[in-house]
């Protein structure tokens, strides 16, 4: 989505940063970002749609096999490794174990129906054949229910304001330390 924000105006906020050593520029930093990251997981868990216990798609009824509010359970932020050009990174996501189907929520997808066990053994299909028969069936895109995304855009300028307060906290409180 943002590869930087760059925020103007804090000059002098970003020659305090500079005078302190490496180590704490760069705790000082992600403990920041982690500020900013708190405020997009709060209105993601707001925002994240509920699932049912049972949904009707094109070709039939299904029951949902997840606990109902698992994904709202599963958003985290976590330090993030540091991409070139970057000296910090922290990320808002869902869990891989339990959260792992949020990003089709978040964009949307194609529902293929349920495959039936055994399906491409018994009947001597080939996997090309199955997929060509899975797109002829799920055309009908089920559209995407964004909680991501609009946790980030809409809260920009709160997050910013997060950051740069929790850093000049941080740089306040090393500095004087330091005296």
């Amino acid at each position: 989505m943002f590869s930087n924000i760059n925020i103007k105006g804090l000059s002098e906020l970003d020659a305090s940063l500079r005078n302190l050593r490496i180590e704490l520029q760069r705790s000082i930093a992600q403990q920041s970002l982690n500020a900013g990251a708190k405020i997009v997981k709060l209105f993601a868990t707001s925002h994240v749609p509920i699932g049912k216990s049972e949904y009707i798609y094109p070709y039939g009824r299904v029951r949902n096999k997840r606990i109902i509010g698992q994904l709202k359970a599963a958003i985290r932020i976590s330090k993030g490794k540091a991409r070139p050009g970057m000296s910090v990174r922290t990320i808002a996501f869902t869990k891989k174990k339990t959260g792992w189907y949020g990003i089709f929520i978040e964009k949307g997808w194609i529902p293929t129906g349920p495959r039936k066990r055994g399906y491409l053994s018994s009947e001597k299909v080939t996997f090309k054949q199955h997929r060509l028969y899975a797109r002829q069936k799920g055309t009908q895109k089920i559209s995407g229910r964004p909680f991501m995304k609009p946790a980030l855009v809409q809260n920009v300028g709160s997050i910013v304001d997060k950051i740069s307060e929790k850093m000049k906290q941080l740089i306040d409180k090393e500095t004087w330390r330091v005296r």
